[in-house]
């Protein structure tokens, strides 16, 4: 009983040792917060290259500007500007609105004393929901839809605030390999990334290379298949090597979260063109870690809180291709 008893007050000064005391709540210290954010994007690709905006409050504004058509005229000597035709910028704006999710962990006893007797379990709470958690804040970022038919029936996690393949579809930037109407053969991988590549924004493509396409498995296996099949040093090197070459300049990359089965189940076989800098993801500062005790079993859990969003700076700059979806297919 000792032992038990010495074990919990270890636990709560670890505890308290990853949250704000002054605040009398369990909300994360900055330097665990961060640590959080590391490690939960670790193991993704897209959400590693998107943009993260640490938000301060639940909605924060995405802001952008530029010109519009041509702002040069002819000039006359000794002859003013022509005041109706100043060049005025054009000023655009999107927002993110944190949403919450949680994840519930919990370790028992005997697994916890091993833990704390280490005298770094500060590191060990954090670590052992940032995996996860990471990878399924990819999902939601990519995939989550708050009218699908679909995910009523699967994840309701997915049910949260549009993802990105959602914003794209708002914003008439998606396009379907298969079906009487499609636009692609969705059974190429190299015609379906030069259809894709034709469709983007030529205004945004003057550096080819910052551009990525990201696809699933299947369809990563069959570029590279596709290079393998011809002839050089470049085929050899595609087969024994891990090389994937960049399709007329744009990288290729898998994306494991692409193979999400619930997200299949909606979109289908994805593949993403956009400049990742494009991507937009914000977490709410204020991620917290509360534990609860249960006795009889003789484990101590843990329910993380954390509020997040995701956007587009400019959602008419990116192109989906959904590859084995049909044109007008619910999502």
């Amino acid at each position: 009983m000792a032992d038990n008893v010495a074990m919990l007050d270890k636990l709560d000064m670890a505890f308290k040792g990853v949250t704000v005391s002054t605040l009398n709540q369990s909300v994360l210290q900055p330097q665990y917060f961060n640590q959080f954010v590391q490690e939960a994007i670790r193991a993704t690709t897209i959400l590693d290259d998107a943009r993260l905006i640490e938000m301060d409050s639940q909605r924060v504004n995405i802001d952008r500007t530029g010109f519009v058509g041509r702002i040069l005229q002819a000039a006359t000597e000794a002859v003013p500007a022509d005041p109706n035709k100043e060049s005025v910028p054009e000023f655009k704006q999107n927002q993110l609105v944190a949403g919450e999710l949680l994840a519930e962990t919990g370790i028992t006893d005997q697994s916890l004393r091993r833990n704390i007797e280490k005298g770094d379990f500060q590191n060990t709470l954090v670590s052992m929901f940032s995996t996860n958690v990471g990878c399924d804040l990819e999902a939601f970022a990519v995939f989550s839809n708050p009218t699908s038919t679909i995910y009523t029936t699967g994840s309701v996690m997915l049910q949260g605030t549009g993802g990105w393949l959602k914003k794209a579809v708002d914003a008439g930037q998606v396009f379907y390999g298969t079906g009487s109407g499609k636009d692609f053969d969705g059974t190429n991988i190299e015609g379906t990334l030069q259809y894709l590549l034709t469709q983007y924004p030529k205004a945004y493509m003057k550096n080819k290379a910052d551009l990525v396409f990201y696809v699933p498995w299947n369809l990563y296996d069959a570029y590279i298949n596709a290079i393998i099949a011809r002839v050089g040093n470049m085929a050899d090197t595609a087969l024994t090597g891990d090389f994937t070459p960049a399709y007329k300049g744009i990288p290729v990359k898998y994306a494991s979260v692409l193979d999400d089965t619930e997200g299949n189940n909606a979109f289908g076989q994805v593949i993403i063109l956009v400049n990742p800098d494009n991507l937009v993801y914000g977490i709410f500062e204020k991620v917290t870690i509360e534990p609860y005790r249960l006795p009889r079993e003789r484990k101590t859990s843990f329910i993380l809180t954390i509020e997040t969003d995701q956007h587009y700076e400019n959602e008419k700059v990116v192109i989906i291709g959904l590859t084995n979806k049909v044109k007008g297919s619910a999502f």
